[in-house]
């Protein structure tokens, strides 16, 4: 089905491939796992595939790819979106149009299928997804689970044989997760020939047929996904370890630490004719402390960090700080896009004469692209840049929207240690997250919406 022939490429940005003489197969059917650490290439081999590589990532190719026996690189992108179909990491970023179903019809739509064979393939494919209940919604209300299957469902209406996903799970609570599980196993039990990018695997449990690990733009491994299972293994190529996750409850204990943030019958909703996304809010929150904001997607994680931002107003109640003036604050987003301005990673961390930037680029393995604009980045290095500005910045409260998208077991490790370094300098920290491991890694308040 898919043939690459000591394939390289190399970005016109960059000194180096990404990835180099690549020699691999993957039959017609089959569930590939792509793991590795962040940058390694991951994102490289499904854009080659997907079409996006040479057509909208320009570079320097040698080898080849063949897909179904077609010299792949030669083909249009309208006869490869035949045969391949996409999911991106936030899916929200390949929606175009404003309803669910408006953005399941376009791809049938652009192909000019006539009305009733588009009403048709939509239909099919949010029955397939379980969406039909949403496809009068807008997809800016989604929420990251829902977001995930409607792009799914937007790629079945062509049926392409092959589906990538670039680390699907990155943004999705356990339940989310679940539901993910449900519609790969479906796809593969259909017979689709499947590639996941990935850094958290067990929700993948028994789906992948083959495991293959790519650091420094290499294969480092071919193999067994079972492998997973192992601690050494993942340590050694710098995967999370993702070993049975307890739930962490901490009783209520005294504090005795000085109080920073306290929210007093907070509420908030988008519009007037909406019911409230979360409300009667009361809670205090201490310097010296790290709080895990948990819940389901669309449970109102991300409108509380930008409510304690200052980038929404609440629709009730109030926010003090103990010095409301002098309370310097920073928030990591979820999307790292939304939060570049400059054109080079050293002009972005040396904005607002951020402190020991050097030191931060050197600790999240980003000295070598001070030069780069911030959105060639990979996915996890972008994720890295954005951490490496919150804890330069010499803000009281740092406020992180699932900062551990895109991260391998490495960089999970080095963000709790930076984390609990801040919690000692007396830093108040929020971290809105999914991801258990993080969670057990830190001593830590657990907030549940």
């Amino acid at each position: 089905m898919i043939d690459f022939t000591n394939f390289s490429f190399k970005y016109c940005n960059r000194e180096e491939p990404s990835i180099r003489n690549m020699d691999f197969s993957v039959s017609k059917g089959e569930f590939v796992c792509i793991a590795g650490k962040s940058g390694g290439g991951k994102s490289t081999i499904l854009r080659t595939i997907n079409g996006l590589i040479p057509y909208f990532y320009s570079g320097e190719i040698q080898g080849e790819i063949k897909i179904k026996d077609k010299n792949w690189i030669d083909l249009s992108l309208y006869e490869k979106s035949k045969i391949a179909g996409s999911v991106f990491q936030e899916p929200m970023e390949q929606f175009f149009l404003a309803q669910v179903f408006e953005e399941v019809a376009i791809a049938p739509s652009n192909f000019e299928f006539p009305i009733d064979k588009i009403q048709k393939a939509v239909n099919s494919s949010l029955l397939k997804m379980g969406l039909e209940k949403l496809s009068r919604r807008f997809t800016h209300t989604l929420s990251s689970g829902e977001a995930q299957k409607v792009a799914i469902a937007s790629v079945l209406t062509l049926e392409p044989d092959i589906i990538v996903l670039d680390e699907p799970s990155s943004n999705l609570s356990e339940e989310a997760m679940t539901a993910l599980y449900d519609s790969l196993k479906e796809l593969k039990n259909s017979g689709k020939t499947i590639i996941v990018a990935e850094h958290r695997f067990s929700y993948l449990a028994d789906i992948p047929d083959r495991l293959i690990i790519i650091n420094s733009g290499s294969i480092e491994y071919d193999g067994d996904p079972d492998k997973l299972n192992s601690e050494d293994f993942c340590n050694d190529f710098g995967l999370r370890y993702e070993k049975k996750l307890f739930d962490k409850k901490k009783p209520p204990c005294e504090k005795k630490n000085e109080m920073n943030i306290n929210i007093k019958d907070l509420s908030f909703r988008y519009k007037k004719n909406l019911p409230c996304i979360w409300e009667g809010l009361n809670r205090s929150f201490f310097k010296n402390e790290i709080t895990i904001i948990t819940g389901k997607n669309g449970s109102g994680k991300t409108s509380f960090l930008k409510t304690l931002m200052g980038l929404l107003k609440p629709t009730k109640g109030h926010i003090y700080y103990e010095s409301h003036n002098k309370t310097k604050k920073y928030m990591v987003m979820q999307n790292p896009d939304f939060q570049f301005f400059f054109t080079s990673v050293n002009d972005e961390i040396n904005y607002n004469n951020h402190q020991n930037s050097d030191y931060w680029l050197e600790r999240m393995g980003l000295s070598h692209l001070k030069c780069f604009h911030p959105l060639s980045l990979s996915g996890g290095e972008k994720q890295r840049l954005l951490l490496a500005c919150a804890f330069s910045s010499g803000a009281d409260v740092l406020l992180f929207d699932e900062p551990t998208s895109g991260m391998d077991g490495i960089y999970i490790n080095l963000l709790k240690d930076a984390v609990s370094e801040e919690k000692e300098k007396n830093k108040t920290v929020l971290i809105a997250t999914h991801d258990n491991l993080l969670m057990n890694y830190l001593d830590c308040e657990i907030m549940k919406f």
